[in-house]
């Protein structure tokens, strides 16, 4: 029976790679970004409510049909809005074996420090460029992280600490919970 895994965390915190290790050691996994999805939208950018609820329903959309074919999903997000996380475990209790609500974290100080770093990256500086203004323009990083927080307060997500540098052992501490 397919799985349904939802990778939650701030961002930069390793969802992606994590992820990226699962589909690697799981053939026919989807890995399932939202940002990439809206991403394929055109004037995301300057549509930024439309874009993500339509985004987020093509994603709810795309995890049934892959689900549905016998396929794992992955969900690598940050979502600090638990009626979409809801979407996604309804679908999971629906069509999948038991889901699963994973959320990476480490201290704000270090996630943030983390998630500025990616700017280094020369594979995600788009991407952070991006993610960065989206960030500041909601608040900033430490708002974030404490929305992130709030939305955790009352669900059941397993918590994994994101080890800095050592994806593979964070990677190891998800399987151990699957």
């Amino acid at each position: 029976m397919p799985r349904l895994i939802i990778l939650n965390g701030p961002p930069g915190i390793g969802k992606s790679t994590v992820a990226h290790l699962y589909i690697e050691d799981h053939p026919m996994t989807l890995s399932l970004e939202q940002d990439v999805v809206r991403g394929l939208l055109g004037g995301w950018r300057t549509r930024e409510t439309e874009s993500g609820t339509l985004a987020r329903d093509l994603c709810v959309a795309m995890a049934q049909i892959h689900l549905l074919a016998g396929h794992d999903v992955v969900v690598p997000q940050f979502v600090a809005n638990s009626d979409y996380l809801d979407r996604l475990l309804e679908l999971g209790h629906e069509v999948a074996e038991q889901p699963i609500e994973f959320v990476l974290l480490d201290d704000v100080g270090s996630a943030e420090r983390r998630f500025h770093a990616r700017m280094n990256d020369p594979r995600l500086v788009e991407h952070q460029r991006i993610a960065a203004a989206f960030i500041e323009h909601a608040g900033g990083f430490a708002h974030q992280y404490a929305r992130l927080a709030r939305c955790l307060e009352d669900r059941d997500a397993v918590e994994v600490r994101s080890v800095e540098g050592d994806p593979d052992a964070t990677y190891r501490a998800v399987l151990a919970h699957l």
